[in-house]
């Protein structure tokens, strides 16, 4: 796990973006996206109105190691997984929206996920989306 340490805001470009990462879910991804561990980020993120907030971050050991069910927490809540790949520079992108999710949950998902990309780095998430 990573210590809990203040690092600065996220870029300038967050106030032209429909949602924002608070700054948990920030401080995550730059911490993991270092590579300073030995094993794999898995961050879970969900939204609380119109923030992107970090519910869980946990690490694997491996590619082989990581399966979606076990950081879904829940299962009923809809959340994005991002999932730190070998390279320690690339990331995965799942976007899990189970089907008793209320509509609007569904609609604030499916907008969101361009918003979170830019907001940390679109270039470091693979470009097929789960």
């Amino acid at each position: 796990r990573r210590p809990n340490t203040s690092c600065p805001h996220a870029p300038a470009v967050m106030g032209a973006l429909l949602y924002q990462a608070n700054e948990d879910v920030v401080n995550a991804f730059a911490y993991y996206n270092k590579g300073s561990e030995t094993e794999l980020a898995v961050l879970r993120v969900t939204m609380e109105g119109e923030v992107f907030v970090l519910c869980d971050e946990n690490t694997v050991p491996g590619p082989q190691a990581f399966t979606p069910e076990d950081h879904l927490g829940s299962g009923t809540t809809a959340c994005y997984l991002l999932v730190q790949q070998p390279s320690r520079t690339t990331w995965n992108f799942i976007t899990y929206i189970p089907n008793e999710c209320p509509t609007r949950d569904r609609v604030l998902f499916a907008s969101g996920r361009e918003s979170l990309k830019i907001e940390l780095g679109r270039d470091l998430f693979c470009p097929k989306e789960v």
